[in-house]
This record gives structure tokens, sequence and C-alpha cells, in this order.
């Protein structure tokens, strides 16, 4: 009687746990949000269009959004740095970064003279990292980008 109870048992086990799942219980993996953000002389700011592209040597990052608290300008970010994980100073190996505010009746645009861009992780679909600088228009105005982030989903 033992032998027919556990034999039972062991029939019931298999069978619970030895069927196969279909695969449209499998969930959908889980998609990566786009976003850039930072600090525009202190003001937080984030971005809602975003776009990485990648080429064999460059990564172009670029994002455009308004805030609202620039003249309620546009903003457009826009950011080149070698394809690869690491830090890279603005001005060196064609680094470089800027802002373009743009408005009703003015186009303001501010190129980074001085900073940093960090990528921290960089696959075919997705690139991450942090940067910070100094921009200046040519009429003498300077703003600080600071605080800046981005994980952004990569368009080839």
């Amino acid at each position: 009687m033992k032998n027919k109870f556990a034999l039972a048992l062991l029939c019931l086990g298999l069978f619970l746990f030895s069927c196969k799942k279909s695969g449209s219980n499998i969930p959908a993996p889980l998609t990566q949000t786009a976003a850039i953000s930072f600090k525009f002389n202190g003001n937080s700011s984030s971005l809602d269009t975003t776009e990485a592209v990648i080429t064999q040597e460059r990564l172009q990052l670029k994002g455009s959004g308004n805030n609202g608290y620039y003249n309620n300008a546009n903003e457009k970010l826009y950011i080149s740095v070698a394809n690869k994980v690491g830090t890279s100073a603005v001005g060196e190996n064609g680094v470089s970064a800027g802002i373009n505010l743009m408005g009703a009746g003015f186009l303001d645009q501010f190129k980074a003279t001085k900073g940093i861009v960090t990528i921290t992780a960089i696959s075919p679909k997705s690139v991450s990292g942090t940067f910070e600088f100094v921009a200046a228009m040519s009429g003498g105005s300077v703003i600080n980008v600071t605080d800046g982030q981005f994980t952004l989903n990569v368009s080839n």
C-alpha cells in the first residue's frame, strides 16, 4: 500500500512539474525608456524627444524639448563623442557639445568651451552616460550645463 501511495505521489509530481508552458505565457521584454536630463543654469531640464546615432567612430546624441523657463524657448541639445566607453573632454578628439535655444524671433546657439562626456555603457541598441559643460554664445553669454545624464535607444 505504501508503494502504491508513493508511486501515485511521484506520478502526480511528474505530471504537475513536467508540463511545458506555451510561448504566449512568456512576458515581453522590458523596453528601455529614452531620456536626457540635466540642469541648465541650475534649472532642471528633461528632453522628451531623443536620439542616439552610432557610426563606426562617432556617437551622436540629440535631444529636444521645451521646459518654458528660458523665454519659452525650445531647447536642442547635441553631443558628439567617440563611440566607446570612457570619459572624454570637450574639444579633444572631436568631442563637442552645445545647446540651441529657439523661440519666437530668436535663436541662441551655445557651443561648449569646456566639459566632459562619460559613456558608461554602449551596445547596438542603447547607450548611457553623463555629461557637464560650460557653453558660450558668440556674443559672450555663458551657460552652465550640470548633472547631465542620458539613457537612449540607438537608431541606425
